[in-house]
């Protein structure tokens, strides 16, 4: 389960606080911060050295880790070190894999997020913990960090092909070593994609009802569903309510002078309206809200009272059933689905549907690479296979109805077989 959403929202503390949920339903739950900001250990209120990348125990039941990436970083260079190293020095070809720090590998785009989502999808695998509750870092580097995975794949397989590599693998030679590191490189990241996209991977967004905040949602939400990932549900943080001078919850139109009374009226007014657009453009996707506490809740009880206030915060969707309303929501969310729209021949129309909800008609951008159509939006692109008959089609038109985007193909005379 990922918790993502801008910094400063409270997203730490809601994911301890669900964390928290869990473990008193009676899981096992491991929760993890992948923000190199850390501070999960000061939402649970605990002492000691808890950022040295080992795990610690908040309860029973309930465990925690803060993923150090620099020494993440540095034990999988000396494992590859070690590996070269018991090649003996007629297979280095000259290398000097000796010569470079683990710090400087930091500076290469990308090394610390995949190794930090490796490490994340190894105690998912395992059997220690029913659920992983990750902390991620703010919105924009989280999106960066899923997205690596296939971008990774695409680069790595662009510039040195499978075929190529599999070749120089069964070679004595530096090329040899090199592929075996990139085939090994290319299947965790494979691994990863399809751990972050599946049924079993949850997101919940955190978000504050700020209208600056509602427009960043909206690309949060088409970003997450063109990366191909579950959102499971969006919780608006920090929400106030109307009251009178007496204490008594009112409307937020009533009338007063007092400027403090005023601006907190205008604040619950400008909330009120952006969860009801929320709640609007979301459709059937849960939007939970949590009041605005006068304090910060700090350690295992306050984070357990805050989940019970909270309706659901604790609530773990099951694998969903193949056929549910759910099931074809996220499935699409996932998926194209492709289908003949109209005529015969050269003259057919297929079309393309793909779900983008709360999508600005605007950020999209559509390209084709081989048998890849590339689809923009929200600043994140993804290269979607095209099925085997629009292979041999060219686009002929898009738009967006909804939150759908429609693509149509029409079959390419060149290639298009003619009886």
């Amino acid at each position: 389960m990922l918790f993502v959403g801008k910094g400063g929202v409270g997203k730490t503390t809601l994911a301890a606080a669900t964390a928290v949920a869990l473990s008193e339903q009676g899981k096992r739950v491991l929760i993890v911060s992948t923000d190199q900001a850390h501070s999960l250990a000061d939402a649970f209120g605990s002492a000691g050295d808890t950022g040295n990348g080992e795990i610690w125990t908040v309860t029973p039941g309930l465990d925690a880790l803060h993923i150090n990436a620099l020494d993440l970083v540095e034990r999988k260079w000396r494992d590859i070190i070690t590996s070269v190293a018991g090649l003996g020095s007629e297979h280095r070809h000259g290398v000097e894999w000796f010569g470079l720090e683990p710090e400087e590998l930091t500076g290469v785009p990308g090394v610390e997020e995949l190794l930090a989502l490796g490490e994340v999808a190894r105690y998912a695998e395992g059997e220690d913990w029913d659920v992983v509750v990750v902390d991620c870092a703010p919105t924009a580097e989280t999106l960066r960090l899923v997205a690596l995975p296939e971008s990774v794949m695409a680069y790595v397989d662009r510039v040195w092909p499978q075929n190529r590599r599999l070749q120089a693998m069964s070679e004595d030679s530096l090329a040899g070593i090199a592929a075996g590191i990139l085939d090994q490189l290319t299947q965790h990241t494979r691994q990863l994609r399809d751990l972050l996209t599946g049924d079993s991977t949850l997101v919940r967004l955190v978000v504050t009802p700020e209208r600056i905040v509602f427009e960043e949602t909206r690309r949060t939400v088409t970003a997450m569903s063109l990366l191909g990932m579950i959102l499971d549900r969006v919780i608006a943080n920090r929400v106030l309510v109307a009251y009178d001078r007496s204490g008594n919850v009112t409307a937020p139109t009533s009338r007063n002078d007092d400027p403090i009374h005023r601006w907190y009226r205008d604040r619950v007014s400008e909330q009120v309206a952006v969860i009801d657009e929320l709640t609007s453009a979301l459709g059937d996707i849960p939007l939970l809200t949590v009041g605005y506490a006068a304090t910060e809740p700090v350690g295992v009880a306050a984070l357990g009272d805050l989940a019970r206030n909270v309706e659901n915060l604790g609530l773990v969707r099951t694998p969903l059933a193949s056929g549910s309303p759910d099931d074809a929501r996220r499935r699409r969310a996932a998926d194209c689905q492709v289908e003949h729209e109209s005529g015969t021949g050269l003259n057919s129309v297929y079309l393309m549907r793909l779900t983008l909800p709360l999508v600005d008609p605007r950020s999209i951008r559509l390209g084709r690479i081989d048998d890849d159509l590339v689809v923009g939006a929200a600043g994140i692109k993804r290269r979607v296979p095209l099925a085997p008959v629009l292979r041999r089609c060219v686009v002929a038109g898009a738009e967006i109805t909804g939150s759908e985007l429609r693509v149509r193909f029409q079959p390419n005379p060149e290639v298009w077989p003619q009886w």
